[in-house]
């Protein structure tokens, strides 16, 4: 490879491409060890973004099992839940939600499929989540919205007869529970003898990150009885439970300020701590059926504690990390953990590595439990299983290496970040030039930024630009008291904090001061345009699907699920409108300081287009520099390779132009979106 040549930062030239960004965003979830063999969803970029359900063949390929054209998505919380589950006893027989007629259906193993469930009498009036098999039935989550009464919303546990003959009949559809005590529901579990069921329920205004409750039923006459609560309640979020056994309850729970292991004997009453680590086994239940634990016999269970899978003997809290990931290039893992017939699984990504699902092999445990001495290791370590979607694969010097600190200046709070330097094999900064700086910040706001391969990130530092990614205050992964600092504060600590990640690498002499961008997607594209339309060291922004009118996204304009979000980030309305009105971005268009890049799908149910369209008006009206682009088909976040392709080429134009920065990097942005206009 030939030496480097000095070249002016955004202008190197990059093997990254924005085709290598789209093909690169097929991800990976809701995988499970069907007796012992992978399956997993998959996100198909060049296909629409549909997700397809996958299995390892025998062959060692993946194929994919569900029948063609279909998409195993639901928008149960418009989120979306867990899309399927096998049928035990039927090998390679499975159900699961089909996002094209959002119904619950059934495939065997000869591909035959049948809807187990009726038609809404509205466009996805009924959504379902979570299904399981019990006996000659599909217990499921359903979400249930009328016709006649757009605000009308109802959740319940269901049984629909696997014969599919409700799909016809909606009479053979039956209610597991009367009406229910929570307005949200996740994560049904039947006890192994079928006499008890659990699951976890919340109430507006809380999130499930706030607080959640713990239910237990007994299940007379294929009904749910006597429910109660047995865990959670204020202030503790319960994000997973599972039954050890017939008499006992395994939960995550946030009670000590981190998510730990929990044992309940419902018997007894008491309730034992597992685990007790200051790091999280466990995280923010945005998609019902998310897991961070997973049995793995009567004494152990596998689990995700913070960036790490390990082995938890549930009897002595002993934790012993399961090895070989890390040769692969492993640092983090999704909230998708399986175990069964010996064998641990785990989608696992890594700075360099996209994510691929991994399985290891687990020694039985010893006579006695856990054992003396080390512990346990894994039988042949892990191996990576093939993705469906090829092309992504890059030569590492192209992919730049983050680093993990905590960045402040003086007089600052410490915030964790992940620092994204610019790298490219054929090209170095000129002489005395230091580089802009893109700021992106993650949404949620609960959630995290992670380390996992981005490559829209490598998009910008392969071309001279770098990134940083603030952990702002309620970010997850550092404990509850952080993830609380953002409380009634959501536009004032997250501007902070991002400004402080950029002003450090300014005072580090890593970032040049006038050339520092803000860049987020939805609550990180509130941020973004909040730091616009406020005083801050930003010159240009790039947002995406944000939440950008406040007191009218509290009032209306969006999902039941975040409807009052607002409420705990902000404050109650109508106390503190004056609040709403000073942090919304949309009600300071007119005191924007820079250009504003927007994407916007327009068909978002979460943040709406036509919110997003009022803010783009004002920005027009003040004489703002703009550019707005809307995309049809999409919704909250994009998946199809053409908007993905476009997006990001779009951005990086969008930085050029603003720094006055030689344009020869940048690719041109095409297909034309079906919104494109711009504006001084």
């Amino acid at each position: 490879m030939p030496e480097p040549r000095a070249l002016a930062c955004g202008t190197w030239p990059s093997q990254v491409t924005a085709a290598d960004v789209a093909a690169a965003r097929g991800s990976l979830q809701w995988l499970e060890l069907v007796d012992g063999v992978p399956w997993w969803v998959e996100g198909l970029p060049g296909e629409g973004g549909r997700l397809a359900l996958m299995r390892l063949a025998e062959d060692g390929s993946a194929a994919e099992v569900t029948p063609p054209g279909a998409s195993a998505r639901n928008r149960v919380h418009e989120y979306g839940g867990r899309p399927w589950c096998p049928v035990p006893g039927r090998p390679g027989a499975h159900c699961f939600t089909d996002w094209r007629d959002h119904r619950l259906h059934a495939v065997e193993a000869n591909g035959a499929s049948r809807a187990l469930t009726p038609a809404a009498e509205v466009a996805a009036g009924d959504r379902y989540a979570e299904p399981v098999v019990v006996g000659d039935e599909v217990w499921v989550l359903r979400e249930h919205h009328r016709s006649d009464d757009p605000t009308y919303l109802e959740r319940a546990w269901i049984a629909v007869p696997l014969d599919g003959s409700a799909g016809e009949d909606p009479g053979r559809v039956r209610a597991l529970t009367g009406t229910d005590a929570h307005r949200f529901l996740a994560g049904l579990r039947v006890s192994p003898d079928g006499r008890r069921a659990a699951w976890i329920g919340w109430n507006h205004p809380d999130m499930p990150w706030d607080a959640t409750e713990v239910v237990v039923a007994e299940v007379v006459d294929g009904r749910f009885a006597r429910a109660r609560v047995v865990a959670g309640g204020p202030g503790v979020s319960v994000c997973q439970v599972e039954w050890r056994d017939d008499a006992r309850l395994l939960y995550s729970g946030d009670a000590s300020g981190w998510w730990n292991l929990v044992e309940l004997d419902l018997a007894s009453g008491a309730r034992r701590a597992v685990t007790e680590d200051e790091s999280e086994l466990g995280g923010p239940l945005w998609k019902t059926g998310s897991r961070w634990f997973a049995l793995v016999d009567e004494g152990r269970a596998a689990a995700l504690q913070g960036e790490t899978a390990v082995l938890v003997d549930l009897d002595s809290g002993r934790v012993a990390p399961i090895d070989g990931a890390d040769e692969h290039g492993v640092a983090q893992w999704a909230p998708s953990i399986s175990a069964g017939g010996g064998r641990v699984a785990g989608i696992g990504s890594g700075p360099r590595a996209l994510p691929r699902v991994f399985v290891a092999v687990v020694d039985p445990a010893p006579v006695g439990g856990w054992g003396d001495g080390g512990g346990f290791a894994p039988v042949g370590g892990h191996e990576p299983l093939p993705r469906r979607i090829d092309g992504s694969v890059l030569d590492a010097a192209w992919l730049p290496s983050p680093r993990f600190e905590f960045l402040t200046v003086p007089g600052g709070l410490p915030v964790p970040a992940h620092v994204w330097p610019p790298t490219n094999p054929l090209a170095t900064a000129l002489p005395g030039e230091l580089p802009p700086y893109v700021v992106h910040v993650h949404g949620g706001p609960t959630g995290s930024n992670g380390v996992g391969l981005d490559l829209e990130i490598a998009y910008f530092t392969s071309r001279g630009i770098g990134v940083v990614a603030p952990e702002y205050g309620g970010s997850t992964g550092f404990g509850r008291a952080w993830r609380e600092r953002l409380r009634g504060a959501w536009g004032d600590v997250d501007l902070a904090d991002a400004e402080t990640a950029a002003l450090a690498l300014v005072d580090s002499g890593e970032a040049d001061p006038d050339r520092l961008v803000v860049r987020g997607g939805s609550a990180g594209g509130f941020t973004s345009a909040a730091l616009m339309t406020r005083p801050s060291a930003f010159r240009a922004g790039l947002v995406s699907y944000p939440v950008i009118d406040l007191v009218a996204w509290a009032s209306g304009e969006t999902h039941d699920f975040e409807s009052q979000y607002l409420a705990g980030l902000v404050g109650p309305l109508p106390d503190a409108e004056a609040r709403y009105r000073e942090r919304s971005p949309s009600d300071r268009a007119d005191a924007a300081h820079g250009p504003i890049l927007v994407l916007q799908g327009l068909d978002d149910p979460i943040c709406l287009p036509e919110s997003t369209e009022r803010f783009v008006a004002r920005l027009a009206e003040a004489g703002v520099p703009y550019r707005y682009v809307g995309y049809a088909g999409e919704g909250h976040g994009f998946r199809r390779a053409e908007t993905l392709r476009h997006a990001i080429a779009a951005e990086f134009a969008w930085v050029v132009e603003v720094f006055g920065i030689d344009p020869v990097a940048a690719e041109p942005a095409e297909p034309q979106p079906a919104v494109d206009r711009a504006g001084r």
